[in-house]
């Protein structure tokens, strides 16, 4: 990878992968001037930013759907207990 080509990818993320992009900016970081650096840097942040913004957004909706399949399950168990119970 050339820095020409790194700058262009950096400069249309929305065309490439985020891993070309990622390796762009590390190309860039280690190779490129100081605005390089600064808009390499800036832009992987943003990348590893959004991708743990989903991570978590990802863990919310599974301990919800856990919580909810928990919630359900001990009503359940109370409904068949109260409904099998000898008055």
């Amino acid at each position: 990878m050339s820095i020409a080509e790194a700058r262009q990818i950096i400069a249309n993320p929305d065309i490439h992968c985020d891993a070309s992009v990622l390796d762009a900016c590390e190309f860039l970081q280690t190779f490129g001037d100081w605005m390089d650096h600064e808009r390499a840097k800036a832009l992987h942040a943003a990348i590893v930013r959004d991708a743990v913004a989903e991570i978590n957004r990802k863990g919310r909706i599974r301990r919800w759907l856990g919580d909810l399949i928990g919630a359900v399950s001990i009503f359940g168990i109370l409904y068949l207990s109260l409904l099998f119970t000898p008055s």
